[in-house]
């Protein structure tokens, strides 16, 4: 969930991935019946995310947070798909015994946002209702969400110093499938058409676990914080472009602009 201001606007120019399958996951753009299934995930893989937890504070319980995350992802998703930066790995779980026909499941999701893409506007936030999700969050939480965002943002930035580089979001898997390989599939079919961009890839988590997976893909630490209102520990994380050919990080990166 972005709350910040766009920068300049570019000629949008989506990245396009080409669906494929692997080991029976099938990798491809979500599709529009599965967004809700996707903002149901990510609402329960970050409810207790710190930063959701300060924003919410005690105005919202467990329960509560995990409803109005699912709105607003709901609602981000929808608008995001439209740009071109929502990926998904589903599975086709097979007929069971009491006849119930084979099924598709999304078993994970992502956001990989490229720079050319501006953030929503007005319009787009009203039509899509995405600020029924802001009213039900309240003006207080929404500027402690807003102000967290504004945080890591600044951070990121200082990290790039001008540089142009894609921003990995909202990723989740089903908890049944962790574990499986799911995440790192899914998130290695981005990053290899990511690569051809010769762009960086740039995240923040308040996870230890997750900034160890990320590890695993090569991201890096870039920097290390709290954020000293909540006392929760941030990483920033930045991945250099490979080479599609053999996996080697590039040196012609795209300049600053």
């Amino acid at each position: 969930l972005k709350l910040a201001h766009s920068k300049v606007w570019r000629l949008y120019c989506c990245l396009h991935i080409l669906p494929m399958e692997d080991g029976g996951l099938e990798l491809s753009e979500l599709a529009e019946e599965d967004i809700g299934a996707a903002a149901s995930l990510a609402s329960l893989a970050f409810m207790d995310a710190e930063p959701y937890r300060y924003a919410c504070g005690s105005n919202f319980d467990g329960a509560g947070r995990e409803r109005l995350l699912r709105l607003l992802f709901e609602k981000t998703f929808l608008l995001r798909r439209a740009r071109g930066c929502c990926h998904s790995a589903c599975v086709m779980e097979p007929p069971t015994a009491d006849g119930k026909d084979q099924t598709r499941v999304l078993v994970g999701h992502l956001m990989l946002v490229s720079p050319d893409v501006p953030q929503p506007g007005f319009c787009e936030m009203i039509r899509s209702g995405y600020f029924r999700g802001v009213a039900a969050l309240g003006i207080h939480s929404t500027m402690r969400l807003a102000r967290v965002t504004n945080w890591a943002e600044q951070i990121e930035a200082e990290v790039l110093a001008g540089r142009r580089a894609m921003r990995l979001e909202a990723m989740a898997v089903l908890p049944a499938r962790q574990g499986c390989g799911v995440g790192t599939k899914l998130l290695q079919h981005v990053l290899h058409h990511a690569d051809a961009s010769r762009l960086a890839v740039i995240l923040s988590t308040q996870d230890s676990r997750s900034a160890a997976f990320y590890g695993r893909l090569g991201f890096a630490v870039a920097r290390e914080e709290v954020y000293p209102p909540a006392n929760f520990r941030s990483w920033c994380m930045l991945r250099e472009p490979a080479d599609p050919g053999t996996g080697d990080p590039c040196h012609d990166q795209a300049p600053p602009v």
